[in-house]
């Protein structure tokens, strides 16, 4: 986090004062772009506003239950995992929607550790598992169980309502036999 301050800090002010001299060169009268010490000044808050804007979704913080597939190898064995649901959700980094709903998926991760396989992937990294998919649009979340895709669900969801799905997957476990009389 502080490397990319100060590269913002080092950028932002650096663009500010190219602009400012290539402004005063030109004879401009705009007393922010005409000014190198001004634009370089304005140029060094920016970066600093863009650099401590909101992380990308691999940056915030994650529950210890909320897997990340970073590869197909395990992407695959996440959704193919005998008996088990899987909620994967694809995303990108840029995607502001994807950040509001990764709270969401930390809740869930949490609340059914142990009986569901709560996962985020990185359809910019994973292009071709994305495609396979037919993800166009993101956040998307698939819903698997025992390899089978039963659910899509597309856009900003409410954690009642991937809660309600889940809770239509999760395998019932099997009653303590009784005694035959």
């Amino acid at each position: 986090m502080v490397l990319r301050i100060a590269l913002a800090v080092v950028l932002g002010g650096g663009i500010g004062l190219i602009i400012g001299l290539i402004g005063r060169s030109a004879g401009g009268q705009c007393p922010l772009a005409c000014n190198p010490y001004v634009s370089t000044g304005l140029g060094v808050i920016i970066g600093l506003v863009l650099a401590s804007r909101g992380s990308s979704v691999e940056a915030q913080a994650r529950s210890a239950n909320l897997l990340k597939l970073d590869t197909e190898a395990a992407y695959q064995q996440a959704v193919a995992a005998p008996g088990r649901a899987a909620l994967v959700e694809f995303y990108t980094p840029q995607c502001l929607a994807c950040r509001k709903q990764l709270p969401v998926l930390n809740t869930l991760a949490d609340r059914f550790a142990g009986k569901v396989t709560v996962a985020v992937v990185n359809a910019a990294a994973l292009r071709d598992v994305a495609r396979q998919q037919g993800v166009s649009a993101f956040p998307t979340m698939f819903i698997f169980k025992d390899g089978q895709r039963l659910e899509t669900i597309i856009g900003l969801t409410t954690e009642k309502e991937l809660a309600q799905l889940l809770e239509k997957y999760i395998a019932e476990r099997p009653g303590p036999a009784r005694a035959q009389a």
